[in-house]
């Protein structure tokens, strides 16, 4: 994430099931957007990546970043790179202060019937 770039927001999609009243169950995507609070994701994200030290066992688990781009007030959006541990997993910093957004709904988006 370059220093020079400044977000405004941040914007991610996620998916759920939910249940429409006379259409059934979906598979949905809501646009989510965030506009305050950005301070300790951007720390989270400067943060450098972890070394795993000699001898360190990682698990097979394996776990899908978040999708996210932040949007600079001209509009630009970045993809940023995400700082991972030594097991090559995305830091809990960073899933933290995705997760204490104020996160408001845009839009949602019916995708498949269940």
């Amino acid at each position: 994430l370059p220093r020079s770039f400044v977000p405004v927001a941040v914007i991610r999609c996620v998916t759920n099931y939910q249940i429409i009243p006379g259409k059934g169950q979906w598979e949905t995507a809501t646009l989510e957007r965030a506009d305050q609070g950005l301070a300790p994701l951007l720390t989270a994200l400067h943060r450098p990546n972890q070394t795993r030290p000699a001898g360190t066992f990682c698990s097979d688990l394996v776990v899908l970043p978040p999708q996210f781009v932040l949007v600079g007030k001209d509009g630009q959006a970045i993809w940023p790179a995400l700082p991972v541990t030594g097991c090559g997993l995305v830091q809990g910093e960073v899933l933290g202060a995705l997760a204490a957004l104020p996160w408001q709904k845009v839009s949602v988006r019916l995708v498949i019937k269940v």
